[in-house]
């Protein structure tokens, strides 16, 4: 058997090429298996991170609104600066934290998890019984945390905007922020948060899957898997999101 380890056989055109054949010729009797497989997924990547997330929201909520808002105020430009954060989390960090949570905590569990499937021996056994590791390991991930990462920006942003809300309302000016709200977001701006969402969360699977997968045959190679499969997967979400970023400025 050849050892993954030195790297020289890794092609990520090729794995994405793979992927989307094996998608294709998905066994239309495999589907109740992947469904309880990515409904697995969906559970540990979302709910059990939303203590972790709603945490998040606040460390960045609060500091923002306190430090912030006031000065703001101060200069008689509080509606510039909210309409500013607004569009800030809207269009960018409330997508690129939860992807950046996602890969902290689930890429890395995914790329220790295949890793260790090779080196076991596993993934052998199952491609000599005819299975495609690739529909069998990468695809349910990928459907999993495209959904995990669409709804856990939603949640983010709707948590974030909450505090915003809660702090204007403090201050009695709760109408006017529901007035700048409904001027700073439209649905199209919605349904690309849950686009770049799943965008970013089928990216990530797939890159922290490809590095499990192609891990060398000793165990020293798991760290070394989600290493790369860690830092690949922060390269693609601030990758992706800056190119939605331009394509959205030359528009």
């Amino acid at each position: 058997m050849v050892d993954r380890g030195v790297r020289k056989d890794i092609n990520l055109l090729w794995f994405l090429g793979a992927t989307a054949r094996s998608a294709l010729r998905y066994p239309p009797g495999a589907m109740s298996f992947a469904f309880r497989v990515t409904l697995n997924q969906i559970r540990f990547t979302t709910v059990h991170a939303l203590p972790i997330l709603v945490l998040v929201s606040v460390l960045i909520a609060v500091p923002m609104l306190l430090s912030v808002r006031p000065i703001a105020a101060g200069l008689g430009v509080s509606d510039v600066v909210d309409r500013i954060l607004i569009v800030l989390f809207v269009q960018e960090l409330g997508t690129i934290i939860p992807a950046l949570l996602v890969v902290a905590r689930s890429g890395t569990a995914v790329a220790a998890e295949l890793a260790t499937a090779r080196i076991t021996g596993e993934r052998d056994a199952l491609e000599a019984l005819g299975v495609d590791t690739l529909q069998y390991y990468v695809l349910p991930r990928m459907v999993a945390f495209a959904v995990s990462v669409a709804a856990m920006a939603l949640f983010f942003n709707a948590a974030v905007l909450g505090a915003m809300a809660f702090s204007r309302a403090q201050s009695g000016d709760f109408s006017s922020f529901l007035t700048l709200l409904e001027s700073s977001i439209s649905a199209a701006d919605v349904w690309l948060i849950v686009f770049k969402g799943a965008f970013f969360g089928a990216g990530v699977a797939a890159l922290c899957s490809m590095e499990g997968i192609e891990a060398g045959d000793n165990p020293i190679y798991i760290p070394i898997a989600v290493s790369r499969g860690t830092m690949q997967a922060f390269l693609w979400v601030f990758g992706a999101s800056a190119v939605f970023a331009s394509i959205r400025y030359l528009w």
